[in-house]
């Protein structure tokens, strides 16, 4: 009897199949960060719910969780207890690279520290990333709270709302995107040297070019004076 030559004479050869335990720590990361990006309190609780899943799990969503933060005084219990828990835990609060603050025109200076404290702890390396912070009171303290962070110092985009952030500028050493929303009776603003900014976009403020911006790329501005 001959040979059945046909290619489907033999069983396919079933394609190995990977368990979701078996993905390297870089993509749960992935996955589970993309669980933030819509709504963090809510990706921050399926989060929470999905780490104990199994035990391979837990660092990557531990990491996905603590790594963007947001801190509202509008959410103040949760994100209070929030705080007490990354002043509590060194490995915890190294793990935050993007961080969202929004301090309203009622937050009182012991509530700001309580909610803000722990950032002075963070050491300069790895740092902060992303930093946006929206200050809706003529209040500088949270300014000057968060100013004492080393960990901003790493910081490469910036987004700032409100008067007495600008002060902020200044802190970054690779600051390479900016976005300033000032508010728009304030006096001129002079850029310090931002010799890595590849991005600027200033929707308010009234800002002063003193040195070069070598390596900017986009540039959306209202008011600009030239003083290069």
């Amino acid at each position: 009897m001959g040979t059945d030559s046909s290619p489907h004479s033999s069983p396919e050869t079933p394609v190995p199949r990977a368990h979701a335990s078996s993905l390297p720590d870089e993509l749960l990361i992935r996955i589970f960060s993309q669980l933030n990006d819509r709504d963090w309190y809510s990706g921050a609780a399926c989060i929470t719910s999905i780490a104990p899943v199994c035990r391979r799990w837990l660092p990557a969503a531990t990491q996905a969780l603590y790594s963007t933060l947001r801190f509202d005084t509008f959410n103040m219990e949760y994100c209070l207890r929030l705080a007490q828990t990354l002043l509590n835990a060194p490995h915890l609060r190294q793990l935050v690279r993007t961080l969202h603050i929004y301090i309203s025109s009622g937050a009182d200076a012991p509530t700001v520290e309580r909610l803000l404290g722990w950032t002075a702890l963070v050491p300069p390396e790895p740092g902060f990333h992303f930093l946006k912070f929206n200050l809706h009171s003529d209040d500088s303290f949270a300014t000057v709270l968060l100013a004492r962070a080393p960990a901003l110092r790493a910081v490469r985009e910036m987004v700032l709302y409100g008067a007495t952030t600008e002060s902020l500028v200044a802190i970054p050493y690779r600051l390479e995107r900016l976005t300033l929303e000032l508010e728009i009776e304030t006096a001129p603003l002079p850029l310090p040297p931002l010799v890595y900014l590849q991005s600027l976009k200033n929707t308010a403020s009234h800002v002063v070019f003193e040195h070069a911006l070598r390596n900017l790329r986009t540039l959306e501005l209202m008011h600009m004076d030239l003083t290069v």
